[in-house]
C-alpha cells in the first residue's frame, strides 16, 4: 500500500470496478468436463480396433506368443520324461534296448552273486568286472574266504586262499564246468548281439518290485540256461538277473548292480601276492590246500 489512504481506497474501489467473475459457475465446470472426456476419447481410440476391442501392443504380443510357445514345449518333454520313466509307459522294445545296452556296453560293474547247484549254495560276497574280460569274485563257504581272478583274454586264472596264505595258478578249460565268469561273459556277448527285443529269444514277463523300485523283466531259453533279466524302469539299468541251468540244478543269480564306477587296476592283478606258496593246476578246486 502507499502512504496516501486516499490513493488506496481510489485502488480498491477501481478493481473493484473492474469486470471480472471469479465466483464458480456450474456451467463453466460442465464445460471443462466435456473438454476432458473428448481429449480421453480421443486417446482412448488410438490402442482399439475397429470393433472396439483392446489392441495389445507388438511387443507384448511378441512376449505373449513366446510364453505361450514355452509353455507348449514345457508340457511336451514332461510328456516325454514321463513316457520314458513310469513302468508301463515306455515300450517293451524300448526298455529291453536300454537293459540290454546297459549290461553288455558297461565298462565296469560290480554285483553280488548268489549261487545255488544241487542242495549247496553258495554265497559270493563280491563279483567285480572290467571290460573286456577281467572278472574277480570274492567268495566266503564254510569259513573259508577265496578269490578268484580271470582273464579272458590272457587265458589265465588264479585262486587265492588268504587262510594258508596260498595262491593256485591254472589256465581256464574251455571243457570244464561253467563258472560265474563264463556265465556273465557269455551273457555280455548274447546281449551285444540281440539288443532288439523282436530280433531276441526275449519275452516280456511283466513288472514287479525289486529292492524298492519298479522293475520290467524280460526272459528267454539261451544256450547257457534260462536267462531272466530285471531292469530298472527308470534308468534301464540291471537291478537282478537269474540263469537257472535245468540239467545241472544250477541257479545263479546276479543282484546289487553298480555299473562303470572306478576299479583299481591292482584288484586284477594275476601275480600271487608275496609270501604266498604257489600250486599250479588245471583245476584250482583238485589243487586247494
Amino acid at each position: 500500500m502507499s502512504e496516501s489512504p486516499e490513493h488506496d481506497e481510489d485502488f480498491v474501489r477501481l478493481i473493484k470496478d473492474l469486470p471480472f467473475d471469479d465466483a464458480p459457475s456450474r456451467v463453466h465446470r460442465e464445460t471443462l468436463h466435456r473438454d476432458v472426456m473428448s481429449r480421453y476419447d480421443r486417446v482412448q481410440a488410438k490402442t482399439t480396433d475397429s470393433h472396439g476391442e483392446f489392441q495389445v501392443p507388438p511387443k507384448r504380443m511378441f512376449l505373449r506368443a513366446s510364453l505361450r510357445w514355452a509353455i507348449i514345449a514345457v508340457v511336451c518333454v514332461l510328456g516325454i520324461f514321463v513316457w520314458l520313466m513310469i513302468p508301463g509307459s515306455q515300450t517293451p522294445e524300448l526298455a529291453f534296448r536300454r537293459l540290454a545296452i546297459a549290461v553288455a556296453d558297461a565298462r565296469t560293474a560290480q554285483f553280488q552273486i548268489d549261487l545255488t547247484q544241487e542242495t549247496r549254495a553258495e554265497h559270493i560276497v563280491r563279483a567285480l568286472f572290467q571290460a573286456p574280460g577281467r572278472f574277480r569274485q570274492e567268495k566266503s563257504q564254510d569259513n573259508e574266504f577265496t578269490v578268484t581272478i580271470v582273464d579272458e583274454p590272457a587265458a589265465k586264472q588264479i585262486t587265492l586262499f588268504p587262510a594258508t596264505r596260498t595262491a593256485v595258478v591254472s589256465v581256464p578249460d574251455v571243457s570244464a564246468e561253467r563258472t560265474v565268469a563264463d556265465d556273465f561273459f557269455q551273457l555280455r556277448d548274447f546281449l551285444s548281439r540281440n539288443r532288439d527285443l523282436n530280433s531276441s529269444s526275449f519275452r516280456r514277463v511283466g513288472t514287479r518290485q525289486i529292492d524298492g523300485r519298479a522293475a520290467i523283466g524280460f526272459v528267454a531259453d539261451t544256450k547257457f540256461g534260462e536267462c531272466t533279466l530285471w531292469g530298472d524302469a527308470r534308468t534301464g539299468n540291471p537291478l537282478r538277473i537269474e540263469l537257472v541251468q535245468q540239467t545241472k540244478r544250477r541257479r545263479t543269480t546276479m543282484r546289487k548292480f553298480e555299473l562303470n564306477i572306478v576299479l583299481e587296476e591292482s584288484l586284477f592283478e594275476l601275480a600271487p601276492p608275496e609270501g604266498y606258496k604257489v600250486n599250479v593246476a588245471d583245476d584250482p578246486e583238485k589243487a586247494a590246500p
